[in-house]
């Protein structure tokens, strides 16, 4: 009876240390996934986290081609308009990355008569400034200001192209800007800054 007590003994050990041992071994798996699903997600994270932080340039650039592969897709009867949006975008995204002649192409895609479209001789004036042709700026920048006379980014290109003129061919557009604009408050914050820096 003994030696029968004895083996309950040794089985009720064995099967404790058993329990014990798939517990640990449980406890141990469950470890090891957890450890692998953290290295999973931070290594996702860090995958999202590298993607999502693009240099300013990557996302125009991204945009550009995105533009491009649109105007690529529309219909040969798609209205002007909307192919003209595409073409200022991606003309636009060109400038910023300073790739000048790029930028040019897509501007000249607009037809001779449709150049008055809002941003076009904006556009032409900002890359001939910053190519150091101030004559054509000066004419590209009085044309953007004729077609859209009500927007104030090309009069306030307009004060900064006219910087070497005397102060009262200054105040004159200045004036006509004001006329122009209905006196908008982005054209006054404009000039007196233009003045500040002179």
């Amino acid at each position: 009876m003994e030696n029968k007590e004895n083996n309950q003994s040794e089985q009720n050990l064995t099967s404790d240390v058993a329990v014990r041992s798939s517990r640990g071994s449980a406890k141990n798996i469950v470890f090891v996934i957890a450890i692998f699903l953290l290295a999973a997600i931070a290594g996702y994270v860090l995958f999202v986290k590298e993607e999502g932080e693009k240099t300013p340039e990557q996302v125009i650039s991204q945009q550009s081609e995105e533009f491009q592969q649109r105007v690529e897709e529309l219909p040969a009867d798609a209205p002007k308009e909307e192919r003209y949006s595409y073409y200022l975008r991606i003309a636009r995204g060109f400038y910023l990355q300073g790739e000048y002649d790029k930028a040019t192409e897509w501007l000249d895609k607009f037809a001779e008569e449709d150049r008055d479209y809002q941003g076009v001789w904006y556009h032409y004036a900002l890359i001939a400034k910053d190519t150091g042709n101030q004559d054509k700026a000066l004419e590209d920048v009085r044309k953007a200001v004729t077609a859209t006379p009500d927007n104030p980014q090309p009069w306030e290109l307009y004060f900064e192209l006219i910087k070497d003129q005397s102060r009262e061919a200054q105040d004159a557009i200045y004036q006509e800007a004001l006329v122009a604009t209905e006196n908008d408050p982005k054209i006054v914050a404009a000039y007196d800054a233009f003045k500040a820096n002179q």
